[in-house]
């Protein structure tokens, strides 16, 4: 078949290929019907870009080897009530709001590391059930310490200054092994 017009199909079974079919143009009107892709082998789409205009829905699990998600046009939206579980690096360049979280440090360490400030601007406790290491200068403006559970201890060759205006004040009874006033 060749020529400039048109040629129109129309049967009420439809049209059956069973051999290759190349098509250099395609275009499917679904106005009066979904149009379904069936079969046992896979759909393979090989051409430099796919654009799709539309909302998909895939019901199936995708494998994806690279995407790029532009958000231009609207927000990127992960919902339902499975797991996000991304087990590769994850880099992130931009402002990040988490409602909650928990980091599992069990397979290795949480670094937070740069020259910025880590910053807690709420105004309830920050809680740390474990030991906690600090290696650099820390200046805190208000510090309580429970010795409910345990004693305080404050032990190395150095020295513990205490440069207040007001003084120490210290309000129970306490024993000094040594004490020098100078």
């Amino acid at each position: 078949i060749y020529g400039d017009k048109k040629v129109s199909i129309v049967a009420s079974d439809g049209l059956d290929v069973d051999t290759h079919t190349q098509l250099d143009q395609l275009t499917v009107d679904t106005d009066d019907g979904a149009m379904m892709v069936s079969g046992d082998n896979k759909l393979q789409i090989n051409t430099s870009e796919l654009d799709v205009n539309t909302t998909a829905d895939f019901d199936e699990h995708v494998n994806l080897d690279q995407v790029t998600i532009d958000t231009t046009d609207g927000t990127f939206l992960v919902t339902g009530t499975g797991s996000v579980d991304i087990d590769t690096p994850v880099d992130i360049d931009a402002h990040t709001q988490l409602d909650q979280v928990t980091i599992d440090t069990t397979d290795a360490s949480m670094l937070v590391k740069g020259t910025g400030r880590v910053d807690f601007e709420n105004q309830s406790n920050v809680n740390i059930k474990t030991d906690l290491d600090v290696t650099g200068h820390t200046t805190l403006d208000q510090l309580t310490v429970d010795t409910t559970k345990d004693n305080a201890v404050f032990t190395g060759s150095k020295q513990v200054r205490i440069s207040s205006t007001h003084g120490l004040d210290v309000t129970t009874p306490t024993t000094l092994d040594q004490l020098t006033v100078d």
